[in-house]
């Protein structure tokens, strides 16, 4: 895949390059958990944040880092973790409609 600033691309461009590159997103944009709804493959991985709260990478950080041990084995085989204030949540994909 040719090496487009990621910054510029469309949703749907970065999706594509994760799956293709199996890289997890992490995100506060919940388009990508509706790019996934509608998709039958279990890649890419998504880590999404969800609610009130700072944006900071180190704010992002602090409430994953911790997690990332309980969630290797699911984002490894493909899922949507969402992180929202007092609450995770993990689901695996392909999400069945």
């Amino acid at each position: 895949m040719s090496d487009i600033g990621l910054h510029h691309a469309s949703d749907e461009d970065i999706f594509e390059r994760a799956a293709a590159e199996d890289f997890v997103l992490v995100t506060a944009d919940t388009d990508f958990g509706t790019l996934l709804a509608g998709r039958s493959t279990p890649r890419p991985s998504v880590i999404l944040f969800r609610g009130e709260g700072s944006r900071t990478p180190y704010a992002l950080a602090k409430l994953m880092l911790p997690n990332l041990a309980q969630l290797a084995e699911s984002v490894a085989t493909g899922c949507i973790v969402v992180f929202e204030p007092g609450r995770l949540r993990v689901r695996l994909l392909p999400m069945s409609t």
